[in-house]
């Protein structure tokens, strides 16, 4: 029996070492943390490319690359790469014309940015973007929740280019209502 092993092992290195050269063959790559770090940004850059590119089969590829880096996020427990990386998905979804897919994305973002400590522009951007989702659905008051909850942190994080597209969109929004006086003091604000 022993013969028996050892001959199928000479086969077996025999078959690997082509003109007497001994090669391995890695059939498992390691893949570190900051491996898939770095795989996570590389694919978030890949996605915004295609993103700018402003067709439906590129917003399709930026979704692709956005849901890998995605779930290289969460296999690193990333909580604001995965929330950053929800909210591209989010807003491709949207660019799409997927707005309950676009929702989904925006309201996951916005549980993990309230996760987080310090993080008021950010919750702010979500529920921002939660706002234009609503408004784009046709449902403005519900839209005037997320921008009137918006305005207050933004605000408070004291965002002036965040406050300023907030007010336009709380503006726009009241005027969709049919409420014009609100809809003429957030646009002057």
């Amino acid at each position: 029996m022993t013969f028996l092993v050892l001959f199928a092992i000479s086969c077996a290195v025999s078959l690997c070492i082509p003109n007497g050269e001994l090669r391995v063959k890695q059939t498992e790559e390691v893949i570190t943390q900051e491996d898939r770090k770095r795989l996570a940004e590389s694919a978030i850059a890949e996605g915004k490319q295609f993103e700018w590119q402003g067709n439906a089969e590129a917003f399709r590829k930026a979704l692709d690359r956005y849901e890998k880096a995605l779930a290289l996020l969460q296999s690193l427990n990333d909580r604001p790469g995965t929330a950053a990386a929800l909210g591209h998905i989010g807003t491709v979804h949207h660019l799409l014309g997927e707005k309950q897919k676009a929702l989904d994305a925006f309201q996951q973002q916005l549980q993990l940015w309230r996760a987080e400590k310090e993080r008021r522009k950010e919750v702010a951007e979500a529920l921002h973007n939660i706002g234009i989702v609503h408004s784009s659905m046709g449902m403005a008051l519900k839209a005037i929740e997320f921008y009137e909850e918006a305005l207050l942190l933004r605000r408070a994080a004291e965002d002036r280019a965040g406050l300023a597209s907030t007010l336009d969109n709380l503006g726009l929004a009241y005027l969709h209502a049919g409420e014009m006086q609100k809809a003429s003091d957030y646009s002057n604000q």
